[in-house]
């Protein structure tokens, strides 16, 4: 009795600084909505503007999702990727503190898949814990399981001590809902160490208010009740919402021990602070909390005030689950003071919200039975679309290829062409070259022919009016003479055939063909050196047979 005495001077001394928490975040949102209006920057706009929905979120939903919106609407105009992932984020948070999950996963989807995109690993792991939540709320703890040991998986392996103590956190919460008190603890333990060690007074304090939630889970109500009391240790990181969460499961604990007056005490200060955020549900669920304690103390009358005010608040906010729980409680207290009247009209309101619940839930299984055919309707046709986009993308590298290929060849081509060319226009040159240089040269032939045959012309002039007066000379001189005169006739021949050149070159020279004996040409040819033979005393003699005849061009 003495602890739970100290818990309660405990609670009762902690400052009550939380309720002024609403007041610091309309400061922080007037500062927000004034650098929204002034000059930004395109990326730093898109950041005030995720700000916005944080500061919003769990005051004011409808500003939160407006804001989500115009985040998603200008990351898009401007082309920001992160930006747009996070509104997809954000849009997802706003829809499931409205209770609409199907929406919020199909919001998270889109942000995890542009996440994954941009290779950001962290903000893909948290897409997979705002789905894991999801399948969570939906009772689909598997499916939830397998995305928090995914991430555990990825922080493990990249040793990113934040993330690994984060999603041990996420797989106590998984334990947790599946009413699993010793694994929800065994992990939630293993979260606090590792923030401790990092020194993160935000993730530590979380750890340690879902470990005294995981004890009360195994009925260590009191044990569980005292650690909630402790958390105001944290006092310089925690927000109203927090606040208001510690006070009001304190409240809910010392009622479950018995400690009414403390419970009442630590209730009233949640309410404080619960009614200047805009979160009706919460606000209904702790005027419940205080209807509930009234009915244990069997003062009706007040457990009846706070149970009318809860099922005013809960009405507004569309809270099936609170209305069923306060007209419950309604209908005990009237019961208790001896009104059936009222108290059976609230047990037919309670048996209605009970039948709605029942009408809600299977309407929001066929509803999430729809979404999910949606989604993986849409899923099946992105996959098609990706494909026809791949193969369109293929064709394209394919034609590219080919065109490339085409060019390449074309380059090739014209080269060869040109070198072709190249070497054609050197051959011509060359040729041209060659050609000019054998006309100069039958050119010059032609002019040292007609050079020689002047002065043999000359030469054979006066051989010839020797050889007319050969009587009178020796004989031996006479054969000389005659000897030369041959001779001058034969060389006068091939300067006639060198003159003959230029005639063979245009095709006017003809070959004369005639039968001649071998042998007279043949001694003709001999004799033109017989002098030459006697001068070095050489017997020079031609043997020929005279039979042998010929078709041929003497001259030529």
């Amino acid at each position: 009795m003495t602890k739970y005495l100290l818990l309660f001077l405990l609670t009762l001394a902690v400052p009550d600084l939380f309720a002024q928490d609403y007041t610091r975040n309309h400061r922080q949102l007037d500062s927000l909505l004034q650098q929204l209006d002034g000059p930004l920057a395109d990326t730093t706009r898109a950041h005030v503007l995720m700000a916005l929905v944080e500061a919003y979120k769990y005051y004011d939903n409808d500003s939160a999702r407006l804001r989500a919106r115009e985040l998603l609407a200008y990351a898009t105009k401007i082309d920001y990727q992160y930006g747009i992932g996070s509104g997809y984020y954000k849009l997802g948070q706003v829809a499931i503190i409205q209770g609409r999950n199907a929406e919020a996963l199909n919001y998270y989807r889109q942000g995890l898949e542009v996440f994954n995109k941009l290779g950001n690993s962290d903000q893909a792991s948290d897409g997979r814990y705002y789905q894991a939540t999801v399948y969570e709320s939906r009772g689909e703890f598997d499916k939830a399981m397998a995305l928090h040991l995914e991430n555990l998986r990825v922080a493990e392996a990249d040793n990113d001590t934040f993330a690994i103590a984060r999603t041990c956190w996420e797989i106590g919460e998984n334990y947790r809902y599946r009413q699993d008190g010793p694994g929800a603890e065994k992990y939630f333990a293993r979260a606090k160490g590792y923030f401790d060690l990092l020194d993160n007074r935000r993730w530590a304090y979380k750890s340690e208010y879902h470990l005294a939630l995981a004890r009360d889970l195994q009925g260590e109500i009191a044990h569980a009740t005292q650690v909630l009391a402790g958390l105001f240790k944290y006092n310089d990181i925690l927000d109203a919402y927090d606040s208001g969460n510690i006070y009001n499961d304190v409240g809910r604990g010392l009622i479950d021990i018995g400690l009414y007056d403390s419970a009442e005490s630590v209730l009233e200060k949640a309410l404080v602070i619960r009614s200047k955020i805009d979160s009706p549900g919460r606000l209904a669920g702790t005027l419940n909390e205080l209807a509930t304690l009234h009915l244990r103390q069997k003062d009706y009358q007040k457990s009846i005030q706070y149970g009318l005010k809860a099922l005013s608040v809960a009405r507004s906010a569309g809270n099936i689950y609170k209305l069923r729980d306060i007209t419950d409680k309604l209908n005990r207290a009237y019961f208790g003071l001896g009104d059936y009247k009222k108290a059976y009209d609230y047990l037919r309101q309670h048996q209605t919200y009970i039948d709605s619940l029942y009408n809600t839930d299977k309407a929001r299984a066929l509803a999430d039975m729809q979404t999910r055919y949606e989604t993986e309707k849409k899923d099946k046709e992105n996959l098609i679309l990706k494909q026809e986009s791949e193969q369109a993308i293929a064709i394209i590298k394919r034609q590219k290829l080919i065109t490339a290929v085409i060019i390449i060849a074309l380059v090739l081509v014209s080269l060869m062409a040109f070198l072709a060319y190249r070497a054609y226009a050197t051959r011509k040159k060359a040729a041209i070259k060659i050609q000019k240089l054998h006309d100069t040269q039958t050119r010059w032939f032609i002019n040292i022919a007609h050079e020689l045959r002047t002065p043999l012309t000359l030469i054979l002039g006066p051989l010839n009016n020797l050889l007319e007066q050969a009587k009178q000379l020796p004989s031996a001189m006479a054969d000389e003479l005659k000897v030369a005169h041959k001779n001058g006739q034969h060389l006068l021949r091939l300067v006639n055939q060198i003159l003959d050149v230029s005639k063979m070159d245009t095709g006017e020279l003809h070959l004369e063909e005639k039968p001649t004996a071998i042998a007279t040409l043949t001694r003709q040819s001999v004799a033109f050196f017989t002098s030459m033979a006697a001068h070095k005393k050489i017997d020079l003699q031609a043997v020929v047979n005279d039979e042998i005849y010929a078709n041929i061009d003497n001259e030529k």
